[in-house]
């Protein structure tokens, strides 16, 4: 005989699943990449939610994971905690593109172009020490560097979100940024840098 707590269980988790990947699908355009988070109570003690990393438009029974709730209202109730406490405590978020983006004024097409991407490409090497993510060629597009396909897809899928989310602010009095002090400490981040290697597909190294 099925045991019906775990009936009940298993149908949560299941329906849990099959609205992730729903609420996931990109024709929604709700969430891209590892964005939003979903969850459901498995009990009066535990809960699963998903897992950092994971997207939800393909996320499976590996994508989740079982955390109670004492703990965590306790982090809630508590005071405020160093990163690397915190990376152990709860999930990370995600950085994609990287903290800073080259520009490129408009040049002709051809060689001019190259010249002024190369000639910009180096002094950002320079200043930075280590290339771009995101290389935006005024009148001419987008570059996407990445160390994989699917480092690439990502980096191109948020380059358009944050533009069109930046196009929609200036309805609205125009964008707030994150000061650069905000930008570098998200972008150093243990927990972040571990998230960045799992939305690659590049090992984790503990």
């Amino acid at each position: 005989m099925v045991n019906s707590n775990d009936y009940n269980r298993n149908l949560r988790f299941a329906e849990l699943c099959d609205l992730s990947r729903e609420l996931g699908k990109p024709e929604n355009d709700y969430v891209i990449q590892a964005e939003g988070n979903t969850s459901v109570r498995i009990d009066a003690d535990t809960f699963w939610v998903k897992a950092s990393g994971f997207s939800l438009r393909d996320v499976d029974e590996n994508g989740f994971v079982a955390m109670c709730f004492d703990p965590v209202l306790e982090l809630l109730d508590g005071p405020d905690l160093p990163d690397e406490r915190l990376k152990m405590a709860l999930n990370e978020q995600v950085v994609v593109c990287g903290p800073h983006l080259l520009y490129v004024p408009y040049a002709d097409p051809g060689l001019p172009l190259a010249r002024e991407v190369r000639q910009r490409f180096l002094a950002f090497i320079d200043k930075y020490g280590e290339p771009p993510k995101e290389v935006l060629m005024q009148s001419h597009g987008l570059i996407a560097l990445g160390q994989s396909c699917t480092e690439v897809e990502r980096i191109t899928a948020m380059s358009v979100k944050a533009a069109r989310i930046l196009l929609g602010t200036y309805a609205l009095g125009g964008p707030r940024f994150l000061s650069e002090h905000d930008v570098m400490h998200l972008w150093e981040r243990p927990d972040e840098i571990t998230r960045r290697a799992r939305l690659i597909g590049n090992p984790i190294r503990s």
